[in-house]
Order: structure tokens, then sequence, then C-alpha cells
């Protein structure tokens, strides 16, 4: 399945195993979204499922701006989005099992200082990424070294002193990032 990325872990086992492909096909593939009866979309609030599928349905779950995002979710579509290079080594969290769908990529955003983990020893895969977090994330992975400690922000809940005002400036200036008010970023 190559409709939301790389496939480079089938290319890794045929490589191991020997074997090769004979042909390809083409189905259709058809994703639902399962809630209680009566749900709006507006209710909801958290979306549990693989980092494929998420993808393959990007563009309609922008429809769900209350819908939440896992940590382990947001590392897998970046490393994703690189090309899902091969992490330099295992990561080290113990609540990341070496075989989950998102383990190469928290290895690969932890060795490349995209992101780090939530204590020491975790990286909190199913905790939701707060917007602070994204966009600290992004910061990271832009590689941008400038300071951004005196740039302005209009955000009232977005201090100088908070880990993540260097990132919410970074964004803002580049117009990455809104609030959800003009003095709201909700961090």
């Amino acid at each position: 399945n190559s409709t939301a990325g790389s496939v480079n872990a089938v290319y890794d086992l045929m490589q191991k195993h020997n074997f090769s492909i004979v042909r390809s096909v083409r189905l259709r593939v058809d994703h639902s979204l399962l809630a209680l009866p009566g749900t709006k979309l507006s209710d909801i609030r958290e979306i549990v499922s693989h980092g494929q599928a998420l993808e393959q349905c990007s563009e309609f779950l922008k429809q769900l701006p209350n819908a939440t995002v896992t940590r382990a979710q947001t590392v897998t579509f970046l490393w994703r989005w690189a090309g899902s290079p091969e992490p330099g080594s295992a990561g080290s969290f113990r609540d990341v099992p070496y075989r989950a769908y998102y383990a190469d990529a928290v290895a690969w955003a932890v060795e490349y200082g995209i992101t780090n983990g939530t204590a020491p020893g975790l990286f909190s895969p199913a905790q939701t990424c707060t917007r602070a977090q994204i966009v600290m994330i992004l910061y990271n992975l832009s590689g941008d070294t400038t300071d951004y400690s005196k740039y302005y922000v209009p955000f009232t809940d977005v201090r100088p002193s908070t880990w993540y005002y260097n990132a919410v400036a970074w964004g803002y200036d580049k117009d990455i990032v809104a609030g959800m008010s003009t003095t709201t970023f909700a961090p």
C-alpha cells in the first residue's frame, strides 16, 4: 500500500527473504469512521487509527477541527513525508515497542533532534500532541537557528518564558500557525 508514502519496509522484507513482486493490483479501499449513533462530526475529539489510514484520509480529516492527533501519529506523518529514512539506531523508549508502526519514526525524530521524550525512558506515543508540541516539532524539523525570543506574538497564552515561545514565534513569523483567536494560541 503506497498511496500515503513509501513502502521501504516492504522492499526491506523482499531483500531479507529473497522474494519478488510478480504483479501489482490496484484495489479501492474504503475507510470508515466509527462513532456512537447520533455523533456529529463536530463532536469528534480523538481519532485512533494506523498512521497510513490517517494519511489516506487527511483531506476528510481537515473537516474535523476539534479532533486530536497523537504523538506517534505526528512523528509518523513527518517521517513518511521525509521519505521514511532508516534511523541510525533503535529507539530507547520503553513505551515504544520495536514492532510498532511508529517505532522507526520515533527513533528517527529523536535522532535528528526533531522531538524527544516526555520523561526519562518515555515517549508517550498515545498522548495527544498539543499545538505547542506540534509547532515545536515543525520548528525543529525546519532547522532554523534564528533566535525568535524577541519576536512579537499576539497570543497572551504564549509567554517568552515558555519552552515553546521560539517555536510559536517562528511559526507565526512564517505564517505557519495561527491562533484560535487573535489573542489566544491554545498551546
